[in-house]
């Protein structure tokens, strides 16, 4: 699963690694004539020796996404668009980002998964875990004949909700994720 915001992240530590990580790596892409617009994910490990870049990725993460886009307040579409138009880097894309609510995403996997998850079960239980704050992303499902949602990948659904805390917010994505089964 994943949870937005991390409780690691101070504004020292953000403004830490947008200098040391993200700046030079931009720096590099300019330096070899790469005009880059998009997303920059990079993948840390935060140690006591300092972070550690694992690995970077020029898209949204799965299920980071569905963490940050329920504790998003902004239009994520406006931002994009804005960014796509030549805006640019935007200082003040935190801030535009930022979200008084905390969030926590659970991922339901299949029995098997990574290596041979189990694919066709019917999916119960949806409805009964439908409640305000609560999404429930598909992601390894598809529909038969009738209509029924059916597992049919790895990670299944993305049972995220939101809170005033992150305990709010993890407590009511487990209730959730308790009333579907498979």
């Amino acid at each position: 699963g994943a949870i937005t915001p991390s409780p690691h992240a101070s504004d020292a530590l953000t403004a830490s690694l947008i200098e040391e990580v993200i700046r030079p790596v931009l720096a590099q892409l300019r330096a070899r004539g790469v005009i880059y617009k998009g997303f920059l994910y990079a993948g840390l490990m935060l140690t006591e020796d300092g972070p550690y870049v694992l690995e970077f990725n020029v898209r949204l993460g799965d299920p980071e996404t569905q963490a940050l886009m329920m504790a998003m307040e902004a239009d994520l579409g406006e931002v994009l668009l804005e960014v796509a138009a030549g805006a640019g880097a935007h200082a003040d894309l935190p801030e535009t980002l930022a979200s008084a609510r905390e969030a926590c995403c659970l991922v339901l996997a299949s029995k098997g998964y990574p290596a041979a998850p189990e694919k066709g079960a019917v999916i119960l239980g949806l409805e009964d875990a439908r409640d305000d704050g609560v999404k429930i992303f598909h992601a390894g499902t598809r529909r038969d004949e009738d209509g029924r949602f059916l597992t049919h990948g790895g990670r299944v659904l993305g049972v995220t909700a939101t809170g005033a805390t992150l305990q709010e917010a993890r407590a009511a994505a487990y209730e959730a994720a308790a009333c579907i089964h498979w």
